[in-house]
């Protein structure tokens, strides 16, 4: 089995797939929020965002053309949201 095969299969669940456990670039603090194409991260207002370098399909398979963003849990929760 492939190196990527075997982190999909280690890391991603179809149906209960969450990027906040298995994202491979989120950092302590962190909650994945979406993915962006484009200029669409300029859009995005929380302060702390961070746009990644590789986006993933909810069965792990890579996806080209976008990227993953990522905020810290505490802004979120500061602004009334469930995380």
């Amino acid at each position: 089995m492939n190196r990527t095969r075997r982190f999909i299969k280690k890391n991603f669940d179809v149906e209960h797939n969450d990027f906040n456990k298995t994202h491979p670039e989120l950092l302590d603090g962190e909650v994945f929020w979406l993915n962006t194409i484009g200029t669409q991260f300029a859009d995005i207002e929380w302060k702390t965002k961070r746009e990644g370098k590789q986006s993933y399909a909810v069965n792990g398979l890579a996806l080209k053309g976008c990227n993953p963003v990522f905020v810290q849990k505490q802004e979120l929760l500061d602004a009334g949201l469930t995380v």
